[in-house]
């Protein structure tokens, strides 16, 4: 697993973000985090094994105090700061990731007791609908 940034600036000694923390399950799904400090658009290979990325925040950042570029962790060739395949990805000025995914760790269990999600389309009469059943979410 990789961290880049669309952004020379998001580097150990640059404006933007320096250091970020990624949060996540080792392959025996064990909790797992690690402080990775950012060199711009060449990946910084992570030392921790992933198996799933849970959360991921800037911890460290220059005089922007964020981001300046999507930072992405991911596999696979780096392109411009952007990996061949994204596991998550930290946007432009957010400091957090904001995906909607999350992996229950090794002797946890996982309960849902609300969730809200919204959708929107250019056009279309495609529909987007969600139900909580039986204590597990549907997405139709």
């Amino acid at each position: 697993m990789t961290v880049s940034s669309t952004s020379a600036s998001d580097a150990a000694a640059g404006t933007g973000a320096r250091t970020i923390v990624v949060q996540g399950l080792d392959t025996n799904y064990n909790e797992v985090s690690e402080t990775v400090t950012l060199n711009g658009q060449t990946a910084v290979t992570m030392t921790a094994s992933l198996l799933r990325v849970n959360y991921a925040y800037v911890a460290t950042a220059g005089s922007s105090n964020s981001a300046v570029g999507d930072i992405y962790i991911g596999t696979g060739t780096v392109t411009a700061g952007v990996p061949a395949t994204a596991y998550d990805i930290i946007k432009l000025d957010y400091n957090n990731t904001t995906t909607g995914s999350y992996t229950i760790p090794a002797g946890y269990t996982g309960y849902v007791s609300q969730g809200l999600f919204s959708t929107g389309q250019a056009g279309g009469s495609n529909a987007v609908q969600g139900a909580r059943m039986a204590g597990a979410t549907r997405i139709i």
